[in-house]
């Protein structure tokens, strides 16, 4: 009884001084006091079950309910060796069950920090002690609650995208301590099986953590051309999931097998997305620069993949024609005198192999002027 209400009292005063944070009224001396209170507070044992408890409470409002996963967040990210097994495994099912519990209701940024939570837990215990992470991803994209629908998969969509980004970028220091295992289970999951199974004897080991076998690039390439149907309705959550399908796709086709796209029909659903017609920067830039990084890929061995670095083009000025604009750009797409350097993407199905030029494949020819054409008539 004790302990629950020394809880209580520990809950109430950070709900208190999130409000004297907040209250305009309050004097500077008072915030000032406030802001070392919840800066103290995130350091205490108590912290991440405070930060559960508060997150999930949904009658509390949204600035305390995302304050309860910045606790949450400082466990994960400052304290997570400290913790025993079973501690790590208590902190990492509070974060699935939040994942389960968000509603469309909930402020995007709330939502967005669920799924950050879920990579952060991802980098430290996926393919270890958690393997069916693959699973639940696909039981959120595959629900049949039209309630939870849309926001279930808008969360698996930016799980994916920061999982590509932190693990295949290079730049998360967490990720890069277990990167040869990360990298691996992205791949195993992200790719369709056939094309994993033809490299997994001769460039990877397998972490045994995928699901389904056609992977989550097929799965966002088919998603993405289902949504060019209904575009034309005008249906502004449908079109923010495609954008939000483009952010995960261009942050998956920087490092993925060029072998795997056309087998995926990644093109064909870029392309398809162009041609319903919807008039969305944001879209077309984001399908663009899909199409781009896959344009710019050059051709390696079936097993290779790499990005070329190329010097920054001379673009034209906004007065000049289109028509000139399209040949410089189609110029510097096709440069092959601008190559610099070439780098192997982050995956564990590469070896290095520097330099290495070969012609880029012939079927992603028209696929380039298309996309050329269409991007500079938006400008």
């Amino acid at each position: 009884m004790a302990a629950s209400q020394s809880d209580s009292d520990g809950l109430s005063q950070i709900v208190l001084a999130l409000q004297a944070t907040y209250d305009p009224r309050s004097t500077n001396e008072t915030r000032q006091s406030a802001l070392q209170f919840l800066e103290n507070a995130k350091k205490q044992p108590d912290a991440p079950q405070h930060g559960f408890t508060l997150a999930n409470d949904q009658s509390q409002e949204p600035a305390v309910r995302h304050f309860g996963l910045s606790l949450l967040e400082y466990a994960l990210r400052y304290r997570w060796e400290d913790y025993t097994q079973e501690q790590a495994a208590t902190l990492r099912a509070w974060v699935i069950g939040l994942a389960k519990d968000v509603r469309e209701s909930d402020p995007l940024y709330f939502r967005n920090k669920v799924a950050i939570l879920w990579v952060d837990v991802a980098k430290r215990s996926w393919a270890a002690e958690w393997s069916d992470m693959d699973e639940m991803l696909a039981s959120f994209w595959d629900t049949t609650d039209a309630a939870k629908q849309y926001v279930y998969r808008q969360l698996v969509l930016y799980i994916l995208e920061c999982l590509s980004e932190d693990v295949c970028n290079r730049e998360d220091p967490v990720a890069m301590l277990r990167q040869e295992v990360l990298g691996q289970a992205l791949n195993e999951i992200i790719v369709p099986q056939s094309t994993y199974q033809r490299h997994l004897d001769k460039r990877a080991k397998s972490q045994n953590v995928r699901f389904t076998a056609d992977g989550w690039l097929s799965r966002m390439s088919a998603f993405a051309s289902t949504c060019c149907t209904s575009l034309a309705q005008g249906d502004e959550r449908l079109l923010s999931l495609t954008i939000k399908t483009l952010e995960a796709l261009k942050a998956t086709t920087t490092w993925v097998s060029l072998e795997t796209v056309p087998e995926t029909y990644t093109i064909d659903s870029l392309f398809a997305v162009i041609s319903t017609g919807i008039v969305s920067a944001q879209m077309v830039m984001k399908n663009m620069i899909c199409i781009a990084i896959l344009v710019l890929k050059q051709t390696r061995p079936p097993s290779m993949c790499c990005i070329p670095f190329f010097r920054r083009p001379t673009i034209q000025s906004p007065t000049e024609s289109s028509g000139v604009r399209r040949s410089s750009l189609i110029a510097s797409l096709f440069s092959t005198t601008s190559i610099n350097r070439v780098r192997l993407a982050p995956t564990t199905l590469t070896k290095p192999s520097i330099p290495y030029r070969r012609r880029r494949p012939r079927w992603l020819i028209p696929y380039a002027f298309c996309a050329v054409s269409v991007l500079t008539d938006c400008l």
